[in-house]
């Protein structure tokens, strides 16, 4: 980082606000109208305050707060994640994503209020005001917006797979116009992608899956280094994220900064493993395919090597927020490959819960998505946008504090070891 100029402006996140959320507001109730009625109007009354003057009223009350702007945020709101609510799915035309949460604090009458179907393909203006910010806008104005003042001088990591570099690289040439320089030293070592006027790094550190060294190291090493390959010197060591841990991403600090956000995966050479595994030690025909529903043993495995990833993480970088990316389904459903997808899912969510690691919902609010690169790397386009978009609302709720909401973990030191 040392070899950007780093521009002095002041950073006062009380300067900023609160994080945007939604209109915190109780059951919506029927107001009765100051109507002037005269002895003369008496008789029609009951006409005004009908079953279906009493709907209008309803519906209008209920959309006024659903579309409000002018409602102000709380200490409350600033806990209120968008991305891990139940909302709505939106595709612009510019080839981003946003995810429109409905208000929690909405009563069943809110949500079911009648409205008729119009022909807007947009959901209506106020409901940007329950969605996260287009960090992705702000990045490529040539002067950043002072709402991304809490970026600067920060360092996001994703340690994962190739899907974590994609992003980062499509993410990266998306943003070129705001400055986006992009360093790929090896695409399974590492990438970078920094914006110099803010001293911001996205960094990508890419690790084989939670397979131990053992088992791609003298005298036996069946696992990675058997893996055909096309490039020479494709999959470099360390093999296990242990070895990735000590030989790169501790050293990576002095280059790219300590990490203000950490959001982890192993996920797609995990599913590898598992059929290499079973090749290996000539287990039956089903668990040697690539594409298929997996054990309930595998799954347990699994689940104890992400924790062993977790708490090795947490330990290196004490204090440092640590998020959880899951698996996208295969663009195609071979051999019920994404009964795997699935399962594995839920198996992550088990152990994160019990450790208190938020998920990165990124791969969820993809469901359907049709332009893929391959069966299950996404092409270019809004993914990578959500991406950021995601990865930056996160850095922002860091750099505010990230124990001061449930669910989310005290970072103050590793947790104990449950027993």
């Amino acid at each position: 980082m040392a070899a950007y100029t780093r521009v002095e402006q002041k950073d006062d996140l009380a300067e900023l606000g609160e994080l945007g959320g939604p209109p915190r507001r109780g059951p919506l109730q029927p107001q009765p109208l100051a109507l002037a009625v005269g002895p003369a109007q008496s008789a029609v009354r009951s006409l005004n305050w009908s079953y279906a003057g009493w709907v209008v009223a309803l519906f209008l009350l209920a959309h006024s707060a659903w579309t409000s702007k002018s409602a102000t945020t709380s200490a409350e709101d600033d806990c209120f994640d968008p991305f891990r609510s139940l909302g709505y799915v939106h595709r612009p035309a510019n080839l981003s994503l946003r995810h429109f949460a409905y208000p929690p604090s909405a009563s069943l009458d809110d949500l079911t209020t009648p409205t008729p179907i119009d022909a807007s393909m947009d959901p209506p203006d106020g409901a940007l005001s329950l969605a996260a910010p287009a960090y992705g806008d702000m990045l490529n104005e040539k002067v950043k917006p002072h709402d991304l003042a809490f970026a600067r001088d920060k360092s996001i990591w994703f340690i994962g797979d190739s899907h974590d570099r994609m992003n980062l690289e499509m993410f990266c040439q998306q943003h070129e116009a705001g400055g986006a320089v992009l360093d790929v030293p090896h695409w399974h070592i590492k990438a970078n992608c920094r914006f110099p006027d803010l001293n911001l790094t996205f960094a990508s550190f890419f690790h084989y899956g939670l397979s131990p060294e053992s088992e791609s190291s003298e005298p036996d090493p069946w696992n990675i280094p058997q893996i055909e390959t096309s490039h020479e010197n494709e999959n470099p060591g360390p093999y296990s994220v242990e070895g990735r841990l000590k030989e790169y991403w501790l050293p990576a600090v002095a280059e790219v900064g300590r990490p203000s956000l950490i959001v982890l995966n192993s996920f797609f050479w995990d599913l590898r493993y598992f059929a290499h595994h079973a090749r290996h030690f000539d287990r039956g025909t089903l668990l040697r395919q690539d594409e298929r529903p997996l054990t309930y043993s595998e799954l347990a495995w699994h689940r104890s090597r992400a924790r062993a990833f977790i708490d090795a993480v947490r330990a290196a970088f004490p204090g440092t927020p640590v998020m959880f990316r899951l698996g996208q389904e295969h663009q195609t459903n071979r051999n019920e490959g994404n009964v795997a997808v699935y399962q594995l899912n839920q198996s992550l969510r088990a152990v994160l819960a019990k450790m208190n690691v938020p998920v990165f919902e990124w791969a969820s609010l993809l469901t359907g998505e049709r332009r893929y690169a391959d069966d299950q790397h996404f092409a270019a386009g809004a993914p990578a946008r959500l991406y950021s978009d995601m990865a930056l609302y996160y850095l922002r709720r860091a750099v505010k504090g990230w124990d001061r909401c449930e669910p989310w973990p005290s970072m103050a030191r590793p947790p104990a070891r449950a027993r």
